[in-house]
């Protein structure tokens, strides 16, 4: 006999084997059961189901190497220094452009318009006071550089809560840099839904919360970002708000078009009201609730309180908060569509640059 002819025999028995234990455990030894003086034949089959008891260690892979991921975040980041002897630590900052420019928050300012800015690499610059943002805590400041790294943006409005982010912090002697990372917890919209809450157009305070340590020493002015390495916003001044990336980007397109941070001015404090919020003011529909307008701004003798702000330049303003649908506006003409005492209206408005 072949040694072919050998494992062929093998596998062939091997089959027939199998299928006949099979047919005979699922078939014939619960029918011969059945019959009387056989039932000890269910002995030899069970129809109960196999546990296995095994533990295991999971982990929750993100596909991410966050050693590799803070290096590559530590490249934008910038550490600023008072410019006199003493050489105080006075927070952080995010390299904008290639060619020096820098954003940090203006609770570090003080009265100085020149401080040292040191880069991941250890070298330091003369970093001068450009300009400060009306609106926000951004300051940008220039160094003289080129070739520099910038990042990518990516949301900072709808961020998801659950979503992983990582700030950088002040550097040691050896340019490593603190760490602190979480969760976001809160969304920048779900922020607004505070029914008694009024909020005003010339400030913003779009931003989303997390339970990274960010009110940690060494924390201001530092960059925020998600798992793909993309700014999502900078941490603010002393009450540590994050500054989204949405109005870091309309700030860097202000400054890069004029070398100022320019606000649209609408002078308007109002309540922002989701669906539901709406309801149990006793509303119809979701917008923004009017509650006064400034003396002097672009909204006096515009509006009315108590007016309901639906819709502005044929946008509906019930998904999205009007901090947003203002700040990204330009200068000048804007359409709103408002109800007042039950009438849907048109009110004209032309934005002027906040001062």
């Amino acid at each position: 006999m072949t040694k072919r002819l050998f494992f062929l025999i093998v596998l062939i028995s091997f089959f027939v084997g199998a299928l006949g234990s099979i047919l005979l455990s699922r078939f014939f030894i619960p029918y011969f059961a059945t019959a009387t003086g056989w039932q000890s034949l269910n002995k030899l089959v069970t129809s109960s189901p196999i546990i296995i008891n095994r533990t295991n260690e999971v982990q929750l892979n993100e596909g991410v190497n966050l050693i590799d991921l803070t290096k590559q975040a530590g490249n934008i980041t910038v550490s600023l220094f008072s410019k006199d002897a003493s050489a105080t630590f006075l927070g952080n900052g995010v390299i904008m452009t290639s060619d020096g420019l820098i954003f940090t928050s203006k609770s570090i300012l003080g009265t100085q318009r020149e401080l040292t800015a040191v880069l991941y690499n250890g070298n330091a610059y003369k970093a001068t006071v450009r300009a400060v943002d009306p609106k926000s805590d951004i300051a940008a400041l220039t160094i003289e550089e080129k070739n520099l790294t910038t990042p990518s943006f990516a949301d900072g409005f709808g961020l998801s809560p659950g979503q992983r982010i990582l700030v950088l912090g002040q550097s040691n002697l050896a340019f490593n840099r603190k760490l602190a990372q979480g969760f976001v917890t809160n969304t920048a919209m779900n922020n607004k839904s505070q029914l008694w809450r009024t909020y005003s157009t010339e400030v913003l305070e779009d931003s989303f919360e997390t339970d990274a340590d960010v009110n940690a020493a060494g924390f201001v002015g530092s960059p925020v970002i998600n798992l793909n390495g993309k700014l999502v916003g900078l941490v603010g001044s002393s009450l540590q708000k994050i500054v989204i990336t949405e109005n870091i980007q309309s700030a860097l397109s202000s400054y890069l078009s004029s070398n100022k941070i320019i606000r649209p001015r609408l002078g308007l404090t109002y309540f922002q009201l989701s669906k539901t919020l709406a309801v149990l003011r006793g509303l119809d529909r979701a917008g923004v609730l009017v509650a006064k307008t400034d003396p002097g701004s672009p909204s006096a003798g515009k509006f009315l309180p108590n007016d309901l702000i639906f819709e502005a330049d044929g946008r509906s303003v019930e998904s999205e908060s009007f901090e947003q649908v203002i700040n990204r506006h330009s200068i000048g003409e804007v359409k709103f569509k408002v109800l007042r005492a039950g009438k849907e209206m048109e009110v004209i408005v032309n934005l002027e640059p906040t001062k």
